[in-house]
């Protein structure tokens, strides 16, 4: 009796670490989004839900607050434009990177003067995954980008703005539907860049995606870029770059 009492508890404590092992790698996985265990998604839904839709910048807003060069070109976007290494793609330019990780392109509107104030002759946009991941409408995402549009060219009248696409998820990554709102999204903004005439749409998709959405070969994660990706973004943009 005694010798099955030991093994019961035995067993009961073998049970009770391994789903206490399961629980601290979701709960890892779900706060650092790197693993996608299930409800990944829902779990993810609801992050988002309970958080800001517009969240307080980090400390690169104080840097472009101290840094005002004049420049030739400015690259506005989330973490996927601030990993490019745009001084090293054009040389011969002077460019300054404002994107910031994890931004959407609510949170970039409200930090369109440490843009402006860089004087530059073009603007290079690209955003709007962040918002689609924290379930934001499309709506919503379009009004936001048409404000950055409309108070960017307020403030630079003679500067050329260049709508780049909201680069696409792999769909095995980020899922059917949150492909499709990228596509969705897209399509607004050629309407968007349709009506200013001082804005260009740039499909970057064009040469980075297929029908399942980003490539292989052009992302480390299926929605970041790899160093292959950035070169053929920097292929598909230089001659408006130039």
């Amino acid at each position: 009796m005694v010798r099955h009492t030991r093994k019961y508890y035995r067993n009961v404590v073998k049970m009770v670490l391994i789903i206490s092992m399961i629980s601290v790698v979701s709960i890892y996985s779900f706060s650092v989004g790197k693993y996608r265990l299930f409800p990944y998604e829902i779990l993810q839904t609801v992050k988002w839900s309970l958080s800001d839709k517009v969240r307080k910048t980090g400390t690169e807003i104080s840097q472009f607050d101290l840094f005002t060069p004049k420049v030739d070109i400015v690259f506005v976007g989330d973490s996927i434009t601030a990993g490019a290494n745009w001084h090293d793609m054009f040389p011969n330019i002077s460019i300054a990177n404002r994107g910031i990780g994890g931004e959407t392109i609510a949170e970039i509107s409200l930090r369109l003067g440490e843009i402006s104030i860089l004087e530059p002759k073009k603007i290079f946009i690209m955003a709007g995954i962040n918002d689609i991941y924290r379930n934001d409408s499309i709506d919503n995402i379009k009004t936001y980008f048409e404000k950055v549009i409309i108070e960017l060219s307020r403030k630079n009248p003679s500067a050329k703005i260049f709508l780049q696409s909201t680069l696409e998820c792999r769909k095995n990554e980020c899922g059917v539907s949150k492909l499709n709102a990228v596509r969705e999204l897209n399509v607004e903004l050629i309407h968007i860049a349709q009506s200013h005439s001082n804005v260009h749409f740039v499909n970057i998709n064009k040469k980075l995606s297929n029908e399942n959405g980003l490539l292989d070969e052009f992302s480390k994660d299926g929605v970041h870029m790899n160093a292959y990706g950035y070169q053929a973004w920097r292929d598909e943009i230089s001659i408006f770059v130039n």
